[in-house]
């Protein structure tokens, strides 16, 4: 699922899986059984991979138990052993597996709910700005956790601008060909909504 040289990138190159890997995972028939272990029971928990610091730090809007998720840790445990053997720099040669920070002060959703997806979407939005160095993530506090309601309807408005210009729309990188919203001729209006609303 990595990007082809996804840890040969430069020092400290992220390990991404890409949105078009995502999308692949919604679409249950083509979901591969052995990546259920990094949803967590279909919660969606980001995972900030530093491989020359030799640190993953674990941004869980529900702080699940480490063995939630342990089999994805194992995964990117071998990932980073293959980069190290490809030549990979890591600043402690000595140490054989990848520090895991779990517990990271981030954006818990409240109990109960199911908005850990907008939560992921958040934390991967402030923390792309301090990719270099795990010491440059910010912390937030707990009492300071949570979204207010202007903060989700952002989000919400950020996903319905994505959903209609790069699904809906029948140029966007991620429309289905083979899918009932381009086949069926009473979607045509929402397929090719941005041509007729284009601005000059």
């Amino acid at each position: 699922m990595a990007n082809e040289g996804a840890f040969k990138t430069e020092p400290n190159g992220n390990f991404a899986i890409s949105f078009k890997d995502l999308h692949t995972f919604f679409k249950m028939d083509k979901m591969d059984i052995n990546l259920v272990g990094a949803w967590c029971l279909m919660h969606y928990i980001l995972f900030l991979v530093y491989p020359t610091d030799q640190i993953v730090i674990v941004l869980d809007p529900a702080d699940y138990d480490k063995q939630a998720y342990m089999e994805f840790l194992c995964l990117l445990n071998f990932a980073h052993g293959r980069y190290r053997k490809l030549g990979g720099f890591v600043k402690n040669p000595s140490r054989d597996k990848l520090y895991t920070r779990g517990r990271w002060p981030c954006y818990k959703q409240p109990s109960l709910s199911n908005l850990c997806g907008y939560y992921m979407c958040e934390m991967l939005r402030v923390s792309g700005r301090y990719r270099t160095e795990f010491t440059d993530l910010p912390s937030i506090p707990y009492n300071a956790s949570r979204f207010d309601q202007k903060t989700l309807i952002n989000l919400c408005t950020d996903f319905c601008r994505f959903i209609r210009r790069d699904i809906c729309n029948h140029l966007g990188e991620f429309h289905d060909l083979h899918s009932e919203l381009a086949m069926d001729p009473k979607f045509k209006n929402l397929r090719e909504w941005e041509r007729k609303h284009a601005m000059d």
